[in-house]
């Protein structure tokens, strides 16, 4: 008689979905808290079990394979159901439980995640957050969000749809930052012929869109990702930027704050898959932000000059 393969277990399940995540055995090892051998092990069992090979290594690290990809979403799949049974229990013998790891726009992380933390850890205070940081540019924070490294993400909406779901928290307007000791520019003619400082990141698509909407091209004299070193450059009459109104808070003194001629605005909100989205933490978590963003609208800079 032939015998069945054994089951794969909870610690091989992890470690395929933390090595997906990553691509590497040394970063995985971090996150789970466990020894590379371990992990190294603990793959080598499952494609036995399983007799299919699920990662590919070199030496760029571990990719998945075709079937490894299929494979993982089952894996992350059962690792949030046992996550969310785990704390359905909990929930019945008297409150919640568990971890939440999430990423941020610095604006939702200064102006609106403080008020709905301290709500949500009053409600619920055996629940452990851990705020990571920003994803760097080459990959948005929708994509850990995805793979299982982040439990939920605060960010510009739309976002690419298909397993994530999103809820709109703000919409926050866009902002013409100008030098108070020089004319303030109204016109687009204006605007174009001062230097422009821009990110070179996602706003600055967003405003590379909107001067083409508009028939003009945006053409950046600095390229600067610090939010308050564009500010220090405008305030010294460097030049002119744009940047959403949360993100140019504080204002320094020195910088004039004027609407565009043609108006642009983000709308920002928290994604979440919707398998992670039946884990009661982390639903409860989502429902609290959206409840505290609903009941306290985020604060924009005064009159515009």
């Amino acid at each position: 008689m032939q015998r069945k393969p054994a089951r794969p277990t909870l610690l091989q399940l992890r470690a395929l979905s933390a090595i997906a995540a990553h691509g590497s055995y040394s970063a995985a090892a971090l996150e789970t808290d466990s020894s590379q051998s371990t992990l190294s092990h603990a793959i080598q069992d499952l494609e036995r079990n399983l007799g299919a090979t699920l990662l590919e290594r070199g030496r760029m690290g571990a990719k998945l394979t075709k079937l490894g990809q299929r494979v993982v979403e089952h894996a992350r799949d059962a690792i949030t159901s046992l996550e969310a049974l785990e704390q359905e229990v909990t929930l019945e013998r008297g409150g919640l439980s568990g971890a939440i790891r999430m990423m941020s726009y610095r604006s939702l992380a200064t102006h609106l995640l403080p008020g709905a933390v301290q709500v949500f850890q009053v409600q619920h205070p055996k629940v452990s957050l851990e705020f990571m940081s920003e994803a760097p540019e080459f990959r948005g924070i929708e994509e850990y969000v995805r793979d299982g490294r982040a439990d939920i993400g605060l960010l510009e909406l739309p976002n690419v749809g298909g397993d994530l779901l999103e809820f709109e928290l703000a919409r926050d307007q866009y902002v013409l930052l100008s030098s108070s000791a020089k004319p303030a520019p109204r016109t687009w003619s204006e605007i174009q012929a001062q230097p422009f400082i821009h990110d070179g990141g996602i706003c600055s698509k967003a405003l590379r869109a909107h001067w083409n909407a508009n028939g003009l091209t945006l053409v950046g004299a600095y390229t600067v990702q610090s939010d308050s070193a564009i500010l220090g450059m405008v305030a010294q009459g460097l030049g002119i930027s744009v940047m959403p109104s949360l993100a140019a808070q504080p204002v320094l003194a020195g910088v004039r704050v004027s609407a565009l001629p043609a108006p642009l605005e983000r709308r920002l909100g928290i994604v979440v898959t919707r398998r992670k989205l039946r884990v009661p933490a982390i639903r409860a978590f989502v429902d609290t932000v959206r409840g505290y963003a609903a009941s306290h609208p985020l604060e924009r800079i005064g009159a515009l000059d």
